[in-house]
């Protein structure tokens, strides 16, 4: 029994890893940030500036990064998923070693079958989003500080934490919340060596709150080091009025809406009912025995709650927020079941993480919930969807390499090896409603290409003006019926 769990972690993590290659080169229609990200990252590998020729209103490292990774592992499909895939490992691991600092070895088993088999992890695992990367090493600045504490709260390692968080923030700030658990820490007695049972705090009244604001600001000076990089790299106008401007006209346009937000949340648990139940179990159970450790996952579940009900617009990817600490939870029920003193209890321990595989797997795969559309791909084969790889492969046999593309449905002109306009990577809704994409720049000389390529009531539809200059400048090809009548071309021969 003592392999056991170390056995169960290994197995998860081999098929979690193997399910997530196997459609590693299947493209998806629905999520329109990934072609976004890959066609921006294609611009910077190319020699275009982040930020004052491609439009961004992300932090810069993920693409930063995500152009560094297609420098050397290839511009290609496939090596941004596998990149992707690498964050998704490393925040399973690294969530398994947190609840194995808790509760021991059974505890990380839970915590990471619960993680792997949860549809949200499934499908962030194999899409190129900013969302996974950032939790993974917001995680690691978690297990980094905890590893300082063992050092007995070392200031090099205090700052190599605080940097890790600066860093992760950099590749999304949706990683806010996790201040609250990883602040938390920093109120622990430091310890020779950290196991299982290493929860106490560092005294008591004044003593804690002097001790625990020394480590508070070492750990917020790494953080400050990495978060004033982008200051010394780009140039502070267009960084600024995208990165910050940007988001502040997004919130007069999309309007906070807490049910809506709720709603969301509570589909997401119910999903994911296995995990949920099994988590909520081992919160209790936890409270009960360790209340320290268990006051520590509540208060980080309670700041990413908060903050998910307080995003506009909220998308199903910010839910992935609640899932290290839900999983975690999780594992603490199956260790207390393996650690129990019947026999029975301890043998049902294993056949509880295949059962709640089971369920959160059945779960995730059901119709209605429209990330499970590529879910499913788990028992389908890895192909994409029919029009997606005919106006690829159509813009691939009609376009030169060196041709911009013009369009607001991203991964088709990735996937066909083109490039979109720098500045026009991004036709996002909220760029549009904001007023930071206006007809005028659609219309202008960088954006004139002999190539346009809309969806059917795509985004650039809500552009008013743009259809009747199209019609004006621009001939639309007779698009035969087997290519769907998803997408529409038009044409102009003087270009």
């Amino acid at each position: 029994m003592r392999r056991a769990p170390w056995l169960i972690l290994a197995s998860v993590l081999g098929f979690f890893a193997a399910v997530k290659l196997h459609v590693a080169a299947a493209a998806t229609e629905w999520e329109y940030d990934e072609g976004v990200y890959l066609c921006s990252a294609r611009a910077l590998l190319r020699g275009y500036e982040l930020f004052t020729e491609i439009f961004s209103s992300q932090p810069p490292a993920f693409l930063e990064s995500l152009a560094l990774m297609m420098r050397v592992a290839g511009d290609t499909l496939v090596a941004a998923h596998v990149y992707i895939l690498f964050f998704g490992l490393v925040t399973l691991a690294v969530c398994g070693e947190l609840a194995r600092r808790i509760a021991g070895p059974w505890a990380a088993a839970g915590a990471v079958t619960a993680l792997a088999c949860v549809h949200t992890m499934l499908e962030l695992s194999g899409l190129v989003q900013a969302e996974l990367p950032a939790l993974a090493l917001a995680s690691c600045s978690l297990l980094l500080c905890l590893h300082a504490r063992g050092r007995g709260w070392q200031r090099r390692w205090l700052l190599a934490s605080g940097a890790l968080y600066g860093l992760s923030a950099l590749f999304k700030l949706y990683v806010v919340p996790i201040a609250v658990p990883l602040v938390l820490l920093l109120l622990l007695a430091p310890q020779a060596a950290t196991n299982a049972e290493s929860w106490s705090l560092d005294g008591r009244g004044w003593p804690l709150l002097r001790r625990t604001l020394q480590r508070a600001c070492v750990l917020a000076a790494g953080a400050a080091i990495v978060a004033v990089v982008p200051l010394l790299v780009y140039e502070h106008e267009p960084f600024f009025d995208q990165a910050v401007a940007f988001h502040l006209a997004k919130l007069d346009e999309f309007r906070l809406n807490p049910s809506f937000n709720w709603s969301l949340v509570q589909g997401e648990l119910r999903r994911s009912i296995g995990v949920s139940l099994i988590g909520a179990a081992g919160l209790v159970l936890l409270l009960r025995r360790r209340p320290t450790p268990a006051l520590w996952l509540l208060a980080w579940l309670a700041a990413s709650l908060l903050v998910i009900l307080r995003q506009s617009p909220l998308f199903w990817r910010h839910l992935s927020l609640l899932l290290p600490p839900l999983c975690i939870a999780a594992g603490m029920a199956v260790a207390a079941a393996a650690q129990s003193r019947l026999r029975v209890i301890r043998i049902i321990a294993p056949a509880a993480l295949l059962l709640l595989l089971g369920v959160t797997l059945d779960a995730s795969l059901r119709p209605g919930w429209e990330p499970g559309r590529r879910a499913r791909e788990l028992v389908e084969a890895p192909k994409s969807r029919p029009g997606l790889e005919r106006m690829s492969q159509w813009l691939a046999e009609n376009t030169r390499e060196d041709e911009l593309v013009v369009s607001d449905d991203p991964i088709s002109v990735y996937l066909a090896g083109r490039m979109a306009p720098p500045a026009l990577c991004d036709t996002s809704v909220a760029r549009i409603r904001s007023g930071y994409l206006r007809l005028s720049q659609l219309t202008g000389q960088d954006a004139a290409t002999p190539v346009i390529m809309l969806r059917r009531e795509g985004r650039l539809s809500m552009v008013i003006g743009y259809a009747r200059w199209l019609k004006e400048n621009y001939d639309q090809l007779d698009w035969d019926a087997e290519f769907g009548a998803e997408r529409h071309v038009w044409l102009r021969e003087d270009l």
